[in-house]
């Protein structure tokens, strides 16, 4: 029985020391910027405790860091999945569009994707697989080559880069085809052992060059286009003239094997550089080797397998066999410290902007770094294809990945794995607003939504205002009141009791402006009939004003009973200012402003000012006048966000008046300013996407999250102290929380569960899909409440920012683990004991960290926990307690 005992012990022992060897290597992979693989080991050691039912508390622990710390995987966009690739893909000159040929359903296609694999722009059928493709410069045409048929005919076909319609098409003799070129004028077709070139309009064949004596490995067109640079087995350069077809000068032998060309526009010289990370310079204009750098290869076995030039030869960027990545500068001179892999680097090449590296290792990784900031923003994200091609988007945006397994993978590297979740994904959404702290949506059919913030899947009350054209529908909202407002039709919504109150009134004429009164939520407005309508919210009634001469263009409110009213081209060189005092229905004041153009500007306190095309602005003061005179340093932009306090001026920027002055926002021409949350952010909303920004703070305090597609309307919700963006778009109404704080929203609680699969060593391989996590979950939660996810790394770092209640579920785990290794070894129950003070010190229990320190000072022998007792004792004043413990610490420890 002792011994059945004794193995079962031991038996739960090695599975504890199994998940907690998954646990180390799920730490080591994290702390190493591998997040993919850090987030396979911990799923392998959450299934691992739940299979092998482990205790709760070691796998809630799992959870949580699974929750919590796994951070910066970036989101996958969408999914091409093909029976095979015949090329690389080619990006499209002056856009965002791809071209794939590939074998679908055994037909051979190229086809043409907007930004997105998921959306196909159009697509073209061979009789032959496509062997390559290129584009003109300016991205209005395509040449494709296809593979030659048994007798050695290829098709050659020119189509229009809009439709994919074929301009021309040929067919033409070649044995082994290396290359095209499309020029503005001729098609060169690089062969195995010859240069062709064909005139654009006919495809007739205009020259091909004598057999060279080896065969063409490389080649590579000037920029001009004038002259083409080939590599004959990798050591033999010759230089060719494009528009005649002659070799120019003597072929070049090099000492050693070409991996990277730089022809760099209007320059005379060609730069190389070899497997040994040599640097050779080529004068095209004497065809003779000119320079030369030594070698650098430390190691005689290491090899440079790729290379990159900058895009103005600032920077040169090379991969080895050995895994390292050398960043150098003009001088050769490294730029920064080498980046070391594990595995042997495959592609190397600077983002289109040449701000980014894009770093293919291990045949199956991408990784991405940040040449400004120095350090990566994505580490080696795992294909489970051989990586065939690699493309960012010119925005830096979207990451394409071409595998050898017929998938084309995109990840969004606009933002790291949004938890982007949609809350209805049928209804075409036009607008949405919080009103009583409640979630009011409109749908372009003319439904409204109430959604409670903490229940925000489910539709608290609803109503119908008939169909809602976009372009000829406005929206106001106060805290109390959301308006409606189509040109003969206003409708006013509010809430009582949880349901939805609405007041419908009907206009007689066309609606030319309106004002909405943040202090009384009265809503004045102004009619093509030159009447003016005032909503009374407290009264739930409408008033007439008819006594008018002329149409309002803009209207403000000047005071809770006045309206001051603009109208535009009063003469040719004056607008016109008149206040209306809207009991007496008369026009109690009229002032000309000297400019024809003007407009009417409320600020967040309801400060009004008149705001002139060249950015002067006039403030409208007490007793009518115009006093104070700003002026915003630019002029405004031509097109203004609508319903907002803010001013974007031509250069993009917005300006904001407030009590502190002027505040100027680094935004970027923004469509929409959202609402201001309680803890003072706004968001911009550009082409970037939506960016925050902080009052006071002119500079962002984050980086633009990207939007769905068709966005009419953004909103930030404060719900539970995080803000969420909710966008009402064509495809649905969806919510993207944001973690706190703002500065390290790349840092924190943003993880993705949607990843291909890992290899763990020899466990096999793991596909860690969102599904397998919550089968997991619900295993190991069965009637058990959640908590809030608690990694430990998280709350050291945040453990001034977050209440000491969160350290609470990890306290349990800290104990039982202190408790069951305290005896194996000093070193075991170091680690644990200091793991369990961390645990203590965020629930400011200081008491229980001086008694763990003293009593764990037997099982670790570690001096410093006595002194860590009597320093913490100190400082909390606790006398005997420090007698204590100093006392101990004397024993313990020689002075």
């Amino acid at each position: 029985e002792r011994n059945r005992r004794t193995a079962e012990q031991l038996t739960l022992e090695l599975k504890h020391q199994t998940t907690r060897s998954f646990h180390r290597k799920a730490l080591i992979a994290s702390e190493s910027g591998l997040n993919q693989e850090s987030l396979a080991w911990t799923t392998k050691a959450l299934e691992f405790a739940t299979i092998n039912h482990l205790d709760t508390a070691l796998a809630d622990y799992q959870q949580y860091y699974l929750e919590s710390s796994l951070t910066q995987l970036p989101a996958i966009l969408s999914d091409l999945s093909v029976d095979a690739f015949h090329t690389p893909m080619t990006p499209v000159p002056g856009g965002e569009n791809i071209l794939i040929a590939a074998d679908v359903n055994n037909r051979y296609t190229l086809t043409c994707f907007d930004q997105s694999v998921n959306n196909p722009h159009w697509a073209q059928q061979f009789t032959q697989p496509v062997l390559a493709v290129t584009c003109s410069r300016d991205g209005q045409l395509i040449a494709v080559l296809t593979e030659p048929t048994n007798q050695a005919m290829s098709e050659l076909v020119i189509l229009d880069a809009k439709d994919g319609s074929p301009v021309t098409r040929s067919l033409i003799k070649l044995v082994a085809p290396r290359s095209l070129y499309l020029l503005d004028d001729r098609i060169l077709v690089v062969d195995q052992r010859s240069i062709i070139s064909y005139k654009l309009d006919d495809l007739v064949e205009q020259y091909r060059t004598p057999t060279t004596d080896f065969p063409i490995y490389h080649s590579v067109l000037s920029p001009d286009g004038s002259q083409l640079l080939t590599t004959h087995g990798r050591v033999i350069v010759r230089l060719w003239d494009v528009e005649h077809g002659i070799v120019q000068g003597l072929p070049i032998r090099l000492p050693l094997p070409i991996v990277g060309i730089d022809f760099q526009p209007g320059s005379s010289v060609v730069e190389f550089i070899t497997t040994l990370e040599q640097r050779l310079a080529i004068n095209l204009e004497r065809i003779q080797l000119i320079a030369r750098s030594p070698t650098t290869k430390p190691d005689p076995l290491e090899r440079v397998t790729c290379a990159d030039f900058h895009s103005h030869r600032l920077l040169s960027v090379t991969g080895t066999n050995q895994g390292r990545v050398s960043l150098k500068n003009r001088a050769n001179s490294l730029f920064i410290p080498p980046l070391q892999f594990s595995k042997p680097i495959d592609h190397v090449h600077f983002s289109s902007d040449s701000h980014f590296l894009i770093i293919g290792s291990g045949k199956h990784s991408v990784s991405v770094f940040d040449i400004r900031k120095r350090q990566f923003t994505h580490k080696e994200i795992y294909h489970p294809g051989t990586i065939q091609a690699i493309h960012l988007s010119d925005d830096n945006r979207v990451l394409s990945v071409q595998q050898t397994n017929g998938l084309v993978r995109q990840w969004d590297l606009s933002r790291n794995a949004s938890h982007n979740r949609t809350l209805d994904s049928h209804g075409a959404y036009l607008y949405t607003t919080i009103l009583n702290g409640q979630l009011l949506s409109f749908q372009k059919h003319g439904k409204v939504d109430l959604r409670r913030v903490d229940s925000l899947n489910k539709i608290a009350a609803s109503c119908d205002l008939g169909t809602l054209e976009p372009k000829a529908t406005s929206f106001a909202s106060t805290n109390e009141t959301a308006f409606v407002m189509t040109p003969k039709t206003v409708h006013a919504i509010s809430i009582t009791d949880g349901l939805i109150t609405l007041d419908t009134t009907q206009l007689a004429a066309d609606l030319q402006a309106h004002a909405v009164n943040t202090t009384t939520h009265n809503i004045a407005l102004s009619c093509s009939d030159r009447t003016l309508h005032i909503y009374d919210a407290k009264n739930n009634d409408w008033r007439r004003i008819d006594t008018l001469k002329k149409v309002f263009q803009q209207i403000a409110w000047y005071s809770s009973n006045t309206l001051v009213c603009l109208t535009n081209e009063y003469s040719d060189t004056q607008s016109l200012l008149e206040f209306v005092d809207i009991t007496s229905q008369q026009i109690v004041h009229r002032t000309t402003v000297d400019h024809p153009q003007c407009k009417l500007h409320v600020d967040s306190e309801g400060t009004i000012r008149v705001v002139f095309e060249n950015g002067i602005t006039k403030l409208i003061a007490d007793e009518f006048a115009l006093g104070e005179v700003n002026y915003l340093g630019v002029q405004t932009a031509a097109t203004q966000p609508t319903e907002t306090a803010y001013l974007v001026r031509n250069d993009g920027r917005t300006s904001l008046f407030s009590k502190t002055g002027l505040q100027t926002f680094e935004t970027l021409f923004p469509s929409q300013i959202t609402n201001l949350t309680p803890n003072g952010l706004f968001g911009s909303v550009s082409e970037e996407g939506l960016t925050l920004f902080e009052l006071g703070d002119s500079n962002a305090v984050s980086p633009p999250f990207k939007l769905p597609s068709n966005i009419n309307h953004v909103t930030l919700l404060q719900r539970e102290g995080i803000p969420h963006i909710i966008t009402a778009s064509d495809g649905g109404l969806q919510i993207l929380p944001i973690a706190q704080p703002i500065q390290d929203l790349t840092d924190l609680t943003n993880y993705s569960l949607a990843i291909s699969g890992i290899q763990v060593g020899n466990v096999g391989e793991l596909f860690s899909d969102p599904s397998q996590i919550k089968r997991i979950s619900k295993e190991v939660f069965v009637d058990r409440p959640l908590h809030t996810p608690a990694s430990l790394s998280w709350l050291r770092a945040n453990s001034t920012k977050i209440a000491s209640s969160h350290w609470r579920p990890a306290l349990h785990f800290t104990v039982a683990r202190f408790e069951r290794v305290k005896g194996l070894s000093t070193q075991e129950a170091t680690k644990a004991l200091d793991e369990l003070v961390s645990v203590q010190l965020g629930l400011r229990d200081w008491d229980g960290v001086i008694t763990s320190l003293l009593e764990g000072y037997n099982f670790t022998k570690q001096p410093r926990h006595l002194y860590q007792a009597c320093i913490l004792a100190a400082w909390t004043n606790s006398n005997d307690v420090y007698e204590q413990s100093l006392e101990q610490l004397v024993q313990q420890v020689k002075p």
